[in-house]
């Protein structure tokens, strides 16, 4: 069984103006998520540009392997990122003053200067 009510004029117009804003505000909110999705896959294209422009740089210009990705500074005038540390260097000496010392070849056991004399090892 159905029933039907027929509403005064004044709540059928009240009805009326509401539905008519409701639509109109899921009509703004279908285009403000459209407006959105948009402004979304243009950031992301630019920032994967930034990446790309980055990591050309880092490879031009031979920069250090970082730990983790470059970041530009807030005035965009440098890149910087954690780097591994490296040992400390040993201090150059000049070719002149290096001295080189050559070992001998290791001898058989029981040989001093490549003659056999009956030297035994202890056990």
């Amino acid at each position: 069984m159905r029933f039907e009510h027929t509403l005064s004029p004044a709540a059928c117009k009240l009805f009326r103006a509401g539905v008519e804003r409701l639509n109109t505000l899921r009509l703004e909110q279908l285009r403000a998520l459209g407006l959105a999705k948009e402004a979304e896959m243009q950031s992301a294209a630019l920032q994967q540009t930034i990446s790309d422009q980055v990591s050309i740089i880092e490879q031009t210009e031979g920069l250090p392997a970082p730990i983790r990705p470059y970041q530009l500074t807030v005035d965009c005038a440098k890149l910087v990122a954690d780097i591994p540390d490296t040992p400390a260097a040993a201090p150059a000496t000049p070719a002149s003053s290096r001295v080189v010392e050559l070992a001998p070849a290791a001898a058989p056991a029981g040989q001093i200067n490549g003659v056999d004399h009956g030297v035994v090892e202890n056990a």
